[in-house]
């Protein structure tokens, strides 16, 4: 009986595997592939048995495709392109590489539903001048990553106000939205998840490294004059947007030198201007990402009275590639803002209202994908 039984339960068990199996995303090679329109425009058409998350990066002569399973193509051939390649990405997710013969402008990004299965169509217009083809950087909010940035750390404590310190609230703060982003779907890595000093560089650099799609930098406002309170949102700038936001950007960015730690040279002028060029491509997202932060927080625990989107320049803010925001919680020279921002129900609650603006940016970005392609950062 016994014999029996452990036969039955090895034949029960392979064929949930196999049905585990079947279930697994697969690409359709007959209904997978290139082609290239009367007008030299290139068309990309993968066949799935069902819909899976991807990520598109593409600039004028290269195109990247990642998705979010592993997968067998065919063989990918068009007279449009030099060179197609694939090869595993991270995570078990399959990377397609596709090298163009000339510019190309991403005109849409797409599921279409067919009968045998949903395709990924991507459509590109060919140009001749590679300036107008748009660095497109497609992000599903499925597969987006955020990197969490507390301030401060270690021997650099921040601002300490009545025994609280900012680096302290900063880390508290950043496990809770964590939390947060990972239980909606999002990829989630922190700069550091302990009490630990970090250069400012070696954060921009963590998210560079990271691939990350959002970088949120974390604190608590320093600025002791007057009686504003509530959270205030930053972006970078080369002139400060008031002399508060010059005064917030000169303290956090003196976080190196005031932990010891000799802060790296200057860049020379040429690597400067071309960091410049980068900024300005994710500027405006940065910007966008801060504003929709600012009317969450604003319906949510409310944000200060006057301008509470401002900008100047922070070093931390410096990934040319990546939108950033610093975002300042409330300020510590003020007695409630210090109550609320070590307050486990004012903590969820703000970060609630974070995730909803990250989310909301996110499906703002992919929406209009198909009218105007966004200016993000370059493929890989």
């Amino acid at each position: 009986m016994i014999f029996l039984f452990n036969r039955f339960a090895i034949f029960a068990a392979c064929v949930l595997a196999s049905a585990a199996l079947a279930a697994e995303p697969r690409v359709r090679p007959e209904a997978t592939g290139l082609s290239t329109g009367l007008w030299g425009g290139l068309r990309v058409e993968i066949g799935l048995t069902e819909r899976v998350a991807y990520r598109l990066k593409a600039d004028a002569l290269q195109v990247v495709i990642d998705l979010d399973m592993e997968a067998d193509l065919p063989l990918l051939e068009t007279e449009a392109v030099e060179h197609a390649g694939t090869l595993p990405g991270a995570g078990g997710a399959t990377r397609i590489r596709l090298v163009t013969r000339h510019a190309q402008i991403l005109e849409s990004a797409a599921f279409e539903a067919r009968a045998a299965g949903p395709v990924l169509v991507l459509q590109f217009k060919k140009t001749a001048d590679a300036e107008q083809a748009a660095v497109v950087d497609a992000i599903r909010p499925d597969t987006a990553l955020v990197m969490l940035d507390p301030g401060h750390g270690g021997r650099d404590p921040g601002a300490v106000r009545e025994g609280v310190a900012e680096k302290d609230i900063a880390l508290a703060f950043a496990k809770v939205l964590a939390h947060e982003l990972r239980g909606a779907g999002l990829r989630v890595e922190m700069t550091r998840k302990r009490d630990v000093f970090l250069p400012l560089a070696a954060r921009v650099a963590a998210a560079r490294a990271a691939e990350a799609d959002i970088f949120l930098s974390l604190h608590a406002n320093t600025v002791t004059r007057g009686v504003a309170s509530g959270p205030t949102v930053y972006v970078l700038a080369d002139q400060p947007s008031d002399a508060d936001a010059a005064a917030v950007a000169d303290f956090e960015n003196s976080a190196d030198r005031l932990a010891g730690y000799v802060v790296e040279p200057a860049e020379d002028d040429l690597t400067g201007v071309l960091r410049d060029l980068s900024y300005r491509a994710t500027g405006e997202a940065s910007r966008a990402l801060a504003g929709d932060i600012v009317g969450a927080l604003s319906g949510s625990v409310g944000v200060i009275r006057s301008r509470p989107l401002r900008a100047a320049n922070f070093r931390v803010l410096k990934a040319p590639d990546i939108p950033s925001v610093l975002v300042e919680l409330g300020f510590l020279g003020h007695a409630e803002d210090r109550a609320l921002m070590q307050n486990a129900d004012w903590q969820a609650e703000a970060a609630v209202a974070m995730k909803a603006a990250v989310l909301g940016w996110l499906e703002s970005r992919e929406a209009p994908l198909s009218l105007q392609p966004q200016l993000m950062g370059a493929a890989e």
